[in-house]
């Protein structure tokens, strides 16, 4: 976040690849004198209890969990009864829950 804020033209908005790294991003913004989302609008990624109850609750992309759990047994099964696993990534949909981390972004003075 230091770094980032000291760029010539530092974000407005921040995207994390995890609710925690985003929480840990937003207390250092507002150590910095930032006011979220005013100044910098922050989205984490996995939706964990923690982002509903910080302050501002974390705009989060969730993740489908249960249907995530249910291939990876379905692909265990297969494996254990002998088929043929073809390894890869399996596509599920995610859903972006906004809360009060993110507000619109506003132009930038020159």
């Amino acid at each position: 976040m230091n770094q980032l804020m000291t760029l010539p033209q530092p974000p407005r908005a921040l995207f994390c690849h995890s609710d925690i790294m985003a929480l840990g991003a937003m207390n250092q913004a507002r150590r910095c004198g930032l006011r979220i989302p005013d100044d910098l609008s922050v989205v984490g990624f996995d939706d964990i209890e923690l982002s509903r109850y910080c302050e501002p609750p974390l705009t989060t992309v969730t993740q489908p969990r249960y249907q995530i759990g249910r291939e990876a047994m379905l692909l265990l099964l297969d494996e254990l009864n002998g088929k043929r696993v073809i390894s890869g990534s399996r596509l599920l949909d995610a859903g972006l829950t906004i809360r009060g981390s993110t507000a619109r972004a506003k132009k930038r003075e020159k």
